[in-house]
């Protein structure tokens, strides 16, 4: 059954009109996040050295806080070790992908982010150091499966 010429139309019309709105609202879009995207960069992260920096929030957590946070990027590290690897097409396209966009490198190279997630983990743990809290053995914890007690350098293990 055919469509009589003038819905076909209309229809079109209506596209039209709906891809200029969503350009608009995307032309405003972008001007908040270049806004967001210049804006100066919280302290914390990886320094030009190497080493990561806590952020501000980090910093003052609790050891409660800390140990949990520990643990919860200790799970990420155990699920990203054994999840499934992205091919190297994957990895290509999104690679020139990221770069032509300009977004930065994470996650493009899973063993660069699991290099970056271990030196958060062994920031946290100096953390836990400096305010005289359990520290974790982060070797062990991340050898141990997904959901297993978290094993302490100088205590029992956490759950």
């Amino acid at each position: 059954m055919r469509l009589p010429a003038a819905l076909v139309l209309l229809a079109l019309a209506l596209t039209g009109a709906g891809c200029s709105t969503a350009q608009e609202s995307a032309g405003a879009s972008s001007t908040q996040f270049s806004n967001f995207k210049n804006a100066p960069r919280s302290s914390g992260g990886i320094t030009e050295q190497g080493d990561y920096k806590l952020t501000e929030r980090e910093s003052g957590l609790d050891c409660k806080k800390l140990t949990g946070l520990m643990m919860l990027r200790i799970n990420v590290m155990r699920d990203m070790a054994k999840g499934p690897q992205p091919s190297a097409p994957a990895k290509a396209m999104q690679s020139s992908a990221h770069s032509v966009l300009g977004f930065s490198d994470i996650g493009n190279d899973p063993k660069a982010d699991a290099a970056r997630e271990r030196k958060r983990l062994d920031a946290l743990n100096r953390a836990l150091a400096d305010k005289k809290c359990k520290t974790i053995d982060i070797d062990v914890a991340l050898a141990a499966p997904i959901g297993a007690a978290t094993p302490t350098r100088n205590g029992a293990a956490t759950k």
